[in-house]
């Protein structure tokens, strides 16, 4: 029958804080912080090594590993003065994927005759913090910080002393990342100093090849090795 070797990882983060600070008084001062730092940081990770794999009848062998890893956090922040008073409201979010998804084949003899070979690695991530503050006194000073990074590497490969008895090899990565956080800052007051910034950067790396030396036996079959990557970053 057909050979399947599969790791498949979906990992998720929702948090929400609320934090409301109050102060009345003839003379008053409100202050309000928030602060969170979300990370994800997994290995996928699946291959053949060293080993003589065999599918029976019209089948394949698949080599795959595959990773969704998704951070949804929102974070709401109130400082409110009455009176004669200050409000100051601060918050900062970080917010990280990283980790790597790997797939590959190496010293392996692999026998699908008239079928294929897949070695295939697949990630897609994504981020969607929200920043929301509100200040409100006399005087007023708020100030929201959000910063996104989607990083480390999507990898599918075959090396070493690698035979394989097939109509295809293929060696496919691909990797789909989108980074969209959203920073809202309100200031309320005779004096309102108010500011917000969100920044986001998407690195993450993707490779689909043949090992460097790699000595790989595949006969009359057809060896396919791509490399796709989709990102979208707002902020």
């Amino acid at each position: 029958g057909a050979v399947l070797v599969s790791a498949n990882d979906r990992s998720t983060i929702s948090s929400e804080i609320v934090s409301v600070s109050l102060y009345a008084g003839l003379i008053s001062l409100a202050v309000g912080v928030t602060l969170a730092d979300n990370t994800i940081s997994d290995t996928v990770l699946v291959y053949i090594d060293g080993s003589e794999v065999s599918a029976g009848g019209n089948n394949d062998i698949s080599v795959t590993s595959t990773s969704t890893p998704t951070i949804s956090a929102t974070n709401t922040l109130g400082a409110v003065s009455f009176g004669l008073g200050v409000a100051v409201a601060g918050g900062s979010a970080e917010t990280t994927i990283n980790g790597t998804t790997e797939a590959y084949l190496r010293g392996a003899t692999l026998t699908a005759s008239g079928n294929r070979v897949l070695v295939e690695s697949s990630s897609t991530a994504l981020v969607s913090p929200t920043v929301q503050g509100l200040s409100g006194g006399l005087a007023s000073v708020g100030f929201m910080l959000s910063d996104v990074l989607i990083a480390g590497v999507t990898r599918a490969f075959a090396d070493g002393q690698t035979s394989v008895t097939a109509n295809s090899l293929n060696v496919h990565a691909s990797d789909t990342s989108t980074a969209t956080p959203s920073t809202l800052i309100v200031g309320v007051g005779g004096i309102t100093v108010a500011g917000a910034e969100s920044t986001s950067t998407v690195e993450r790396t993707t490779e689909a090849s043949i090992g460097a030396g790699s000595n790989i036996s595949l006969g009359t079959g057809t060896l396919d090795v791509e490399a796709t990557s989709n990102s979208t970053s707002a902020g």
